[in-house]
């Protein structure tokens, strides 16, 4: 079992300006293997989380400790931004063994490949595909790296049907595996069921949704009455 602490972390993208105060104590986060959904409106620092977890962004204060030492992101953590900027000519297997800094096997990847649909694809230059199919890259790069902490910002967009059931298949697998993921996604009903557990960001702080029901309509709802003060949010609006 797998565990993520925080110690008075503060992240933000300057001292003036701080998105996240997080302290597994006083707020009871302790993180263990497992799948968490972070869900938040736009600018309340859910990518700002992610990156300070995998190394990209500096902790303004505190410190982050896997399995009771400290985080080494480069070690431990595997960020996915929601942005699918990459090389534009080199193939999918160069970049596969780029992210996951290990020689690139074909045999070891090739019933998700397979899962993915994208037999074809590992044969075309990644500057030549869509962006559907660069996300399913990025889902083979995740699994191949083999890192306990995978950090995956919008993993979910562009996927087609296709696509979104090898994800699935991929998060059950990385769960048996007692990994620790966090899946930030405004369109998560198709992995809500898998979920551990679903957090917020209110007041700079992350809490739990408390969900009693894992459906799209409850999660919408509890979103519902968690922001309607402070964003005037309208029932009709959701």
């Amino acid at each position: 079992m797998k565990t993520l602490l925080f110690h008075n972390l503060k992240i933000g993208r300057n001292p003036k300006n701080v998105l996240l105060e997080v302290d597994s104590k006083r707020d009871q986060l302790l993180f263990k293997s497992g799948l968490y959904l972070i869900s938040a409106p736009n600018g309340y620092g859910k990518t700002s989380f992610l990156q300070t977890l995998g190394g990209l962004l500096l902790a303004l204060e505190g410190e982050i400790l896997f399995q009771q030492k400290q985080l080494i992101p480069e070690l431990h953590a595997l960020y996915f931004s929601e942005y699918l900027t990459v090389p534009k000519f080199i193939f999918p297997s160069e970049w596969i063994e780029f992210v996951s800094n290990k020689k690139f096997s074909y045999e070891s990847l090739k019933s998700i490949i397979h899962d993915f649909a994208v037999e074809n694809e590992m044969k075309t230059y990644l500057g030549m595909l869509s962006q559907g199919e660069r996300r399913k890259m990025m889902w083979l790069s995740a699994h191949y790296s083999e890192k306990p902490l995978l950090l995956l910002d919008e993993p979910l967009d562009g996927l087609d049907f296709v696509g979104i059931q090898a994800a699935r298949k991929l998060l059950k697998e990385w769960k048996e595996k007692e990994k620790i993921i966090f899946l930030v996604a405004h369109q998560p009903s198709e992995v809500l069921d898998l979920c551990d557990d679903i957090y917020v960001i209110q007041d700079k702080k992350i809490s739990s949704l408390d969900l009693k029901e894992k459906t799209t309509a409850c999660f919408r709802k509890k979103l519902f009455e968690t922001y309607e003060k402070e964003l005037n949010l309208r029932l009709v609006d959701f």
